[in-house]
């Protein structure tokens, strides 16, 4: 999920609408090591409106992020994956949450998240990219927080023009995974000096001890180089699809549907859900609001005091 909107500010009936209204439901995608061993599963968040439309998950995150709501739906989304795992046992989920949500409702968010660790070796927090950061050593205190309670820390989205991509950030917040933008992966294949940060990001997650995702595999070829550029796990199409894991005799009869929706837009197969345009939330009026990193590989003066540059965030 790319962080480059800015939402204007919703009516109140509005956001009524938005924060109640949607159901969630999760979709699992696999992770594999360098010995195509799932390792685990990542919940990925589809949002299905109460006429069964499927919405556009980017412009859902951005305007509960930027109207103060996204720890709603990240705290459902936990509870949503913790109902799937009553029903199917997974070795290890990873779930995204705002960095938000974790700064400010940790202990609702974890006791959320409570059935699926009971259910599973091992629970990942994907911190996702789209709350503003400003000071890594926020960030640093909030990872230290999430591990006290068990869990691992993966960084979602590094790239390029984010603060998660900048190799000081990372040497500072020391998570335990780093994924990589599948987008900017696949543009580093024929932009060497994207390449070059992307070695770096690498080099840098690498030299701490964590372990490096490469996001968007769909081809062999692709495989193959993220491999040759230091990839441990691998993410991607090539593998599996985001599917729902929900039992079908819940997913097709409403009376036993535990996501809430009245036309379960998640029944049918997943498979396309990300290969065609999907609804807009309504009211959602967006702008460009990007703002570039440094493209150097990190300037060892470059955070200082713990801040990122304004280049960064």
């Amino acid at each position: 999920m790319d962080a480059r909107h800015t939402p204007l500010q919703l009516a109140p009936e509005e956001l009524e609408r938005l924060a109640l209204a949607e159901h969630l439901c999760p979709v699992f995608q696999p992770l594999f090591d360098r010995h195509l061993r799932a390792v685990t599963y990542e919940a990925l968040m589809r949002v299905v409106d109460t006429q069964g439309t499927l919405l556009s998950l980017a412009d859902y995150v951005a305007q509960m992020e930027f109207n103060g709501l996204i720890s709603l739906a990240d705290i459902k989304m936990a509870h949503q994956v913790g109902e799937v795992l009553r029903h199917v046992r997974l070795p290890s989920v990873s779930v995204n949450a705002s960095l938000a949500t974790l700064e400010h409702r940790l202990h609702a968010y974890v006791a959320a998240l409570g059935p699926a660790n009971l259910r599973c070796a091992q629970v990942i927090i994907e911190i996702t990219e789209t709350t503003p950061l400003v000071d890594a050593r926020r960030l640093r205190a909030c990872i230290e927080e999430v591990r006290a309670h068990g869990y691992l820390v993966a960084l979602d989205d590094a790239k390029l023009g984010h603060p998660y991509g900048h190799p000081d950030l990372l040497n500072v917040a020391r998570p335990d995974i780093v994924k990589i933008d599948g987008q900017f992966f696949h543009e580093a294949l024929i932009d060497r000096r994207k390449r070059r940060h992307l070695e770096c990001i690498v080099t840098a997650t690498h030299g701490f001890g964590g372990t490096v995702v490469f996001e968007w595999i769909d081809t062999p070829a692709r495989h193959e180089m993220a491999h040759e550029m230091g990839a441990d796990w691998v993410q991607g199409f090539l593998f599996g699809r985001p599917r729902s894991l929900w039992p079908s005799s819940m997913r097709l009869d409403a009376s036993r549907r535990p996501c809430g929706h009245r036309h379960c837009a998640i029944a049918q197969d997943m498979a396309h859900a990300t290969d065609r345009q999907l609804a807009p939330v309504r009211g959602a009026i967006l702008s460009n609001g990007a703002r570039k990193i440094d493209s150097s590989c990190g300037d060892l003066n470059s955070l200082k005091n713990g801040q990122i540059p304004q280049s960064a965030s």
